[in-house]
């Protein structure tokens, strides 16, 4: 019986000494678990870049513009979960701007009358990407309770400026988009919550263009 029971020690040490030596390899082997909400997230130390449309210069979605409202690889998991620790450190930023109402006036009867010379559209906006100071796409905090709205003022078309007739002869005076840099709450390409400037249309102006100067001087 001893010898019986001698085999049978040695039979469990080996077990034992086999599943410890297999636990290192295993842990390298295996994925963490994670839970079903998790999987459906980028994590940045999955190498993943945070840039709208990567790989292109400018997001289709852009259209012309300096930003958008609507893209369709916004990670809004990914920004769900980073603002639940950090969203109490951007309070100040999230908010809407008042847009007034139309101060384009036409009086008559003895009192002033004021006409614009472009034409424009203010409106306000939640972009949820951007063209920031340094001319590169990033995405913006945009989503459920933490909103960035933004009042912006866009030129309906950049051809002549109204009543020109009476300007210098020798220019042409043509509307144009001006722009102005705002600071919205955004996140870098790393996945980290910044603040950046971002470019946005703020009003729009009719410039005057040098088109002769001979001709002018002649006059």
């Amino acid at each position: 019986m001893s010898t019986l029971n001698n085999i049978l020690w040695i039979s469990i040490i080996q077990i034992i000494l086999t599943e410890i030596s297999a636990t290192p390899l295993q842990r390298l082997t295996m994925p963490a678990s994670r839970s079903k909400r998790d999987s459906e997230i980028l994590f940045p130390d999955e190498e993943t870049i945070f840039i709208p449309s990567a790989g292109e210069s400018v997001p289709k979605c852009a259209q012309g513009s300096t930003f958008c409202e609507a893209i369709d690889d916004y990670p809004s998991a990914y920004v769900d979960l980073i603002l639940e620790k950090d969203a109490h450190k951007y309070e100040e930023l999230f908010g809407a701007d008042l847009v007034m109402p139309d101060t384009i006036l036409n009086r008559f009867d003895g009192f002033d009358v004021e006409e614009s010379l472009c034409r424009s559209q203010e409106r306000l906006i939640y972009p949820r990407a951007g063209l920031t100071q340094d001319n590169t796409w990033m995405y913006i905090v945009n989503q459920n309770n933490y909103t960035q709205g933004v009042r912006v003022d866009e030129c309906i078309h950049m051809n002549q400026c109204e009543m020109t007739q009476n300007f210098p002869f020798g220019y042409d005076a043509i509307c144009k988009q001006k722009y102005i840099y705002r600071q919205l709450l955004a996140i870098n390409e790393n996945g980290n919550t910044v603040k950046d400037l971002f470019r946005l249309p703020s009003c729009c102006q009719c410039v005057l263009i040098q088109t002769d100067r001979k001709r002018r001087s002649l006059h």
